[in-house]
């Protein structure tokens, strides 16, 4: 009853690059998955320090205890809160994460986020929680224990963000190739900008993407915006997109 499934496996960048996309992660499927990242950057030395050992035998027989006890206790039921102070810390994090995201303008960022504040967040601060000793008669959390599993969720934000901003990348020169397509196929070589975008099917979906790709041809000397006469507002998106004439 109530199965958990927990999958564990390494991968290599270039197989997370080729088969993922930013929409995976706008499904929720991939929102479920938390990438540990190794630093590709980080000097390697030639006589690393050794693991502790003693803190490696401590943790698993910490993860025995664990599920020895889970076998012994199948039908148990156990309720853990947050104290007081943890609460108070919790809701800082909370309403800095709210003021955050009004400057975010990328929906998979803003939905990761949510998911790793809100929920990762609480059973990573369990999971810390029972890892101490006695903790079957500590029924609250403490600060501390909430404060740790924010620095576990500020690593993991680091990461997805990373990784979705190359998955933002690739879709942006996918999306940069099909605009050129697309206005090569006008007799004019011009498209109006709202036409454009409703030419690709969840064009709301994928708004940051299409305009990215549309800056950046136009940073490429590839396209040129020409703003329509009764713009009065000088805006951006109401012009028409000109292919210049290809070299």
């Amino acid at each position: 009853e109530e199965p958990i499934l927990a999958l564990c496996g390494p991968s290599t960048y270039e197989w997370v690059f080729d088969n993922l996309k930013t929409s995976d992660f706008r499904s929720g499927f991939l929102q479920r998955i938390l990438f540990s990242v190794n630093d590709i950057h980080k000097t390697k030395q030639a006589r690393p320090e050794p693991l502790d050992q003693a803190k490696r035998r401590n943790f698993k027989k910490k993860l025995n205890e664990l599920y020895n006890y889970g076998l012994n206790h199948l039908s148990d039921s156990l309720k853990f809160e947050l104290d007081e102070d943890a609460w108070l810390f919790f809701e800082e994090l909370f309403n800095n994460l709210e003021v955050r995201k009004e400057n975010i303008q990328d929906d998979v960022i803003v939905s990761c986020l949510d998911r790793y504040w809100n929920d990762y967040l609480f059973k990573f601060a369990l999971v810390l929680h029972v890892m101490e000793d006695g903790w079957q008669e500590k029924r609250f959390i403490a600060r501390k224990t909430i404060e740790q599993s924010a620095l576990i969720i500020e690593y993991y934000e680091k990461v997805i963000i990373q990784i979705l901003e190359e998955l933002q990348s690739k879709d942006t020169y996918s999306m940069m190739r099909k605009l050129v397509d697309e206005l090569r196929k006008s007799e004019e070589l011009n498209i109006a900008y709202d036409d454009l975008a409703n030419r690709f099917q969840g064009y709301s979906r994928h708004r940051s993407v299409f305009e990215s790709a549309i800056n950046k041809l136009e940073d490429l000397k590839i396209i040129e915006r020409r703003m329509r006469k009764n713009n009065s507002r000088n805006d951006r998106k109401t012009c028409e997109i000109f292919l210049l004439q290809e070299r």
